[in-house]
């Protein structure tokens, strides 16, 4: 059984993994957006992934910036990787702040960084289900009210999914610590 303050910290980095990915998502198709940028997103959803997979194992995470390191360390504690796990080791020079200004001249194949992004994603939730079922349950019943909430109350009160008004409902509804 996970103890609430390791669920809780488990969906912040999850949420905070979301937020990279959608901001990857946007910039990818404007090619006036510098690729270190599309990299640094792309990297931080990644690691922000693997430090939730590694706190629902009860695995120490160190504070790094090396995303091979996170994934030497998943490999070694968790089964069943992903290619994309491993392939996600060439985005580790974009998530390097010192590195930062030696990539000007870098390419970045973006088509590849959003598969890669959304296969590790698919993992780590298939993995956090797995070693979280308790958790599925509990997100699977909030994902219902607020389906049911949107039914019964209409499409005007609810933006879409993620937003200000559906993040307050959850939050209202005492699930604060579940959130988009």
């Amino acid at each position: 059984m996970i103890d609430g303050a390791i669920r809780a910290n488990t969906e912040r980095l999850f949420h905070k993994a979301g937020q990279h990915e959608y901001t990857l998502e946007k910039l990818l198709p404007d090619h006036a957006c510098a690729d270190e940028l599309v990299g640094f997103h792309a990297c931080q959803a990644v690691r922000k992934m693997l430090e939730a997979v590694l706190s629902l194992a009860s695995v120490g995470c160190p504070k790094t910036q090396d995303l091979p390191e996170l994934i030497d360390l998943v490999r070694e504690n968790v089964p069943g990787l992903p290619q994309e796990l491993e392939e996600a080791r060439r985005l580790n020079p974009f998530g390097q702040r010192q590195d930062a200004c030696l990539l000007e001249a870098q390419s970045l194949d973006r088509p590849w960084v959003l598969h890669c992004v959304r296969g590790i994603r698919r993992w780590a939730e298939s993995t956090r289900d797995t070693l979280d079922p308790e958790g599925r349950q509990m997100r699977e019943e909030m994902e219902q009210n607020i389906r049911l909430a949107k039914a019964a109350l209409g499409k005007w009160a609810f933006g879409g999914a993620g937003t200000t008004t559906e993040r307050l409902f959850v939050a209202a509804g005492g699930n604060s610590h579940l959130y988009w």
